[in-house]
């Protein structure tokens, strides 16, 4: 079994991103169960404790970089870092010639701010964001020509997934991407207020039939109902969120457990809880499983060395961000919607010559 030191250590990494001067200390005088349920317990940071830039100067966008590093490093709440992290690999939007700072900044103050609160109000916001908009072609999709990314991706990624955790029974068809394509039509993007708007005279109007059921005149709040209340959206997310904390797959128990924590809002801290709190999260299989991506290095870095002022630090941002390059994962440019690579795709020469 391993040491009192290295669960204190897993601890930290797991529901945050590891442990700078004292923290191991700490862990040990109080004990496992008690620091994760210290952590699992803190208030949240607010948008007055980010820093956000906002001068509108080219500077701002290196300096928001830095920062979001900084605040995975230094957040006096581990967790909330940690969860949001998991959730930008989640509900992925990257950097394009669209989605510029003002959207990554609202992108991100939604997935802190509720990253440990509501998955379900979390993501009824994101998905009709501009950002979200933007990245999976949501203002290309009108009456006429409805665009299936945002619908299919919906689903597959961020709710129900693709078949149920337990059964394997397939979730959705293709005509579901289709029909809920068709719902989610009507929204544009209004350039004075970079912000999306519902246009109804884009919207299909017409009567749809999704997962399982006649849906007359859906838009974006039926789908949202349709999906919330499909048997696999809390076992999907709370899988998801299992495997990153832990590292390891779920057993249809834990799972189970797991789901429920979950509930009906999406409670993100009850389930990190739940999580934390099983006997598996803190066995031998668990500890070292994840191998660490990139930013999950670097952030473990600046925290166990106590590293501060990292945009003046790094030459205005742009040193660290070009040997992020370098390590092959920048923030904000997820190669695709379904996020980093995981696990031993990490372990590939290209990328390890580079670290």
């Amino acid at each position: 079994m391993a040491s009192s030191n290295a669960q204190i250590a897993h601890i930290w990494r797991r529901l945050g991103f590891g442990p700078k001067p004292g923290d191991l200390a700490y862990g040990v005088s109080i004990g496992p169960t008690a620091l994760i349920e210290e952590l699992c317990a803190r208030p949240m940071s607010t948008a007055s404790d980010w820093a956000w830039a906002n001068t509108g100067h080219w500077t701002d966008d290196p300096l928001f970089f830095a920062r979001n590093i900084e605040l995975m490093s230094h957040s006096n709440n581990p967790l909330q870092a940690r969860m949001t992290w998991i959730l930008m690999g989640l509900l992925v939007i990257t950097r394009t010639d669209q989605i510029h700072l003002p959207q990554l900044k609202k992108y991100v103050g939604q997935l802190r701010g509720r990253a440990l609160g509501s998955y379900t109000a979390m993501l009824s916001e994101v998905l009709v964001d501009a950002g979200m908009q933007w990245y999976l072609n949501g203002f290309d999709s009108t009456r006429e020509h409805p665009n299936e990314n945002l619908a299919r991706e919906l689903m597959e990624l961020f709710s129900i997934g693709v078949s149920h955790p337990n059964t394997g029974a397939a979730n959705y068809t293709e005509l579901d991407v289709k029909e809920i394509a068709r719902a989610l039509t009507g929204y544009s993007y209004n350039f004075t207020t970079e912000s999306a708007v519902f246009n109804v005279a884009s919207w299909d109007s017409g009567t749809k039939y999704f997962l399982g059921a006649p849906r007359g005149a859906a838009a974006v709040a039926e789908v949202l109902s349709a999906v919330f209340a499909h048997p696999s959206y809390r076992l999907s997310i709370a899988r998801r969120f299992y495997r990153e904390l832990v590292g390891i797959e779920p057993t249809v128990g834990a799972l189970n457990a797991a789901a429920d924590a979950f509930g009906s809002s999406g409670d993100l801290r009850a389930l990190a809880r739940a999580i934390a709190l099983r006997p598996e999260f803190l066995s031998d299989a668990a500890i070292n499983a994840r191998i660490r991506c990139p930013v999950e290095l670097i952030a473990g870095s600046i925290r166990a060395l106590d590293l501060r002022n990292l945009y003046v630090e790094t030459g205005g941002g742009f040193y660290l961000d070009s040997e992020m390059e370098t390590m092959q994962q920048q923030l904000f440019r997820a190669p695709n919607v379904n996020g980093w690579p995981q696990g031993k795709a990490w372990l590939h020469p290209g990328y390890l010559i580079g670290w």
